[in-house]
Parts: structure tokens; C-alpha cells; sequence
């Protein structure tokens, strides 16, 4: 299973994605693609899917990324 990292062009963005979905990220934080946000994440079940949301709904462009790191 590839790994990824939450990756924010500005801790701004960051924080509002935390506080848009009820999460605790870090940037740079190590996570999976797949992974589910907790119970207040209303309609976004993965945090792929979460970063998505956000990006088109809030912040209307890329702010939020997942990017592939390699298992070296």
C-alpha cells in the first residue's frame, strides 16, 4: 500500500481544513489515501476524498495535496 503525506501550501489552509472536517492533521503528517476522517466528516468518507472537497468547495484550488513518498 503506497504512503502518503497531507501536504498544505500554507499552515492557513491547514488549520481550515482541520477545522472544516473536525480533524487533527499535521502538515507533512504521514497518512494513507484511504483513511477514514472521523464521525463529523458528513459526506466525505476517505480523506482523499475530504482534501477534494475541500480544495473545489473552500479553498477552489489545490491548498491541500496527498502526496505519494517513497517506502526508502
Amino acid at each position: 500500500m503506497a504512503k502518503y503525506k497531507l501536504v498544505a501550501e500554507e499552515q492557513g489552509w491547514l488549520d481550515s481544513f482541520n477545522n472544516y472536517w473536525g480533524t487533527k492533521y499535521s502538515n507533512n503528517e504521514p497518512v494513507f489515501k484511504s483513511q477514514e476522517l472521523n464521525s463529523y466528516s458528513i459526506g466525505a468518507e476517505t480523506l482523499e476524498s475530504a482534501v477534494d472537497i475541500f480544495n473545489q468547495r473552500v479553498a477552489q484550488g489545490p491548498a491541500i495535496e496527498l502526496v505519494e513518498v517513497s517506502d526508502d
